[in-house]
């Protein structure tokens, strides 16, 4: 501009390239600003906007909505697991059976279900670009299993896996007693 106000000059910052690639995708600019640990660039006017922009526009949304999948989840969890599981002990009720195995079948089926999808694409992405590490003994472990995120949401897959394998509502289904109960004679118990 070549007028001033107040000493200062009006100036037009241009933020595409920072905010998307020359192919139409998310530039990685954040992350290589961010990858560099310097303050100074970090609280610049402009990267300030640009982030509150993304995170306004774009993100929050999405975040919001699997924080709040993920919280509903660990209730329902918690729910199955600790408190309607104590209360089939005290008493044997139908409608008590029913709403745990309904929250098991929630759990097992949407976020194992949610789980095994995405590792088995991003496992079958990884060994089908060469994108593996080969480790001694000649286990090959896909790369993208590089930070924490990624190595607790597949011990959590495994984990469902195995609660999902070693569930009793399931292994008493064919039994003579009460429909979804939790105690029977099943001989996988005897092992």
């Amino acid at each position: 501009a070549t007028r001033t106000k107040k000493g200062m000059r009006r100036v037009n910052y241009y933020i595409k390239h920072l905010l998307v690639s020359p192919s139409g995708g998310m530039s990685k600019a954040l992350e290589t600003i961010a990858a560099r640990v310097d303050p100074e660039i970090v609280c610049h006017p402009l990267l300030v906007f640009m982030a509150n922009l993304l995170w306004n526009r774009v993100a929050r949304q999405v975040f919001l909505f699997k924080a709040s999948g993920f919280v509903l989840s660990l209730l329902i969890f918690m729910a199955s697991q600790a408190q309607l599981a104590q209360s089939v002990e005290d008493s044997d009720v139908l409608p008590v059976r029913v709403a745990i195995f309904a929250s098991r079948c929630f759990i097992y089926v949407l976020n194992l279900g949610y789980l095994l999808i995405f590792h088995g694409l991003r496992i079958g992405r990884a060994y089908m670009s060469g994108s593996v590490k080969t480790l001694p003994g000649g286990l090959m472990l896909p790369l993208y299993i590089t930070s924490w995120q990624d190595v607790v949401s597949l011990a959590l897959c495994v984990g469902l896996l195995l609660m999902l394998a070693l569930e009793p509502i399931l292994h008493c289904l064919g039994s003579d007693g009460p429909l979804f109960t939790q105690n029977c004679d099943s001989r996988f118990w005897e092992i």
